[in-house]
């Protein structure tokens, strides 16, 4: 079932609170302002969503569509698909991830593996989802190569899951952030200088 952060009046008080971080305003940085241009704030159609539209269970309370076993909902689903067409990483760490989501994942980089932990030879690029919040610097490995991606759900569900993420954008190899509320996205960027943003993303 899909959890508080989809009532309407949060998501409204959200945008209300962020309304001047939407749609790139303020962001310098050209690879940044492609990032949430580009990646988070794409409306184009991609090849998988009429596959994932029909496997989501609908939620007339909430006007969107949902993923029973995780809770996301179609939306949501889209932008993890999104990011890891953008990442193409060559493996994937994940907590939380359900068949829908492994799915959407396995579409956007096909040939990436899906592995438990990290081999001691380091792959190229890593695209890590991590679930709970609280966990995300226990999910962040030691070595997190550059072109790297983490997805943490819920970086403001509680205490913990702030303090976790607060202390993960201090992380040296983490170089650029983005706060979009229901998710906390930390990128590993060659030659970057290390940046913050707050996103607006209703």
């Amino acid at each position: 079932m899909l959890n508080s952060e989809y009532l309407l009046t949060a998501r409204c008080w959200r945008w209300l609170c962020r309304w001047r971080h939407r749609r790139g305003y303020g962001v310098h940085s050209p690879y940044a302002l492609h990032f949430i241009t580009d990646v988070v704030y794409e409306s184009s159609a991609y090849y998988a969503y009429a596959p994932l539209h029909r496997r989501l269970t609908a939620a007339n309370w909430y006007a969107m569509r949902y993923d029973t076993l995780c809770g996301l909902s179609e939306k949501d689903v889209r932008l993890l698909f999104r990011l890891v067409n953008f990442c193409q990483p060559s493996c994937f760490l994940f907590h939380g991830a359900s068949e829908v989501l492994v799915d959407m994942f396995r579409a956007a980089a096909p040939h990436a593996e899906f592995l438990a932990y990290l081999p001691s030879e380091v792959p190229t690029r890593v695209f890590i989802y991590e679930d709970k919040a609280h966990r995300c610097l226990s999910s962040l490995p030691s070595i997190f190569p550059f072109g790297s991606m983490m997805v943490v759900r819920g970086i403001h569900r509680n205490a913990a899951a702030e303090t976790a993420w607060k202390t993960l954008k201090q992380r040296a190899e983490v170089t650029l952030t983005f706060d979009l509320g229901r998710f906390g996205i930390a990128l590993s960027v060659e030659k970057m200088v290390k940046q913050d943003y707050i996103i607006c993303y209703f």
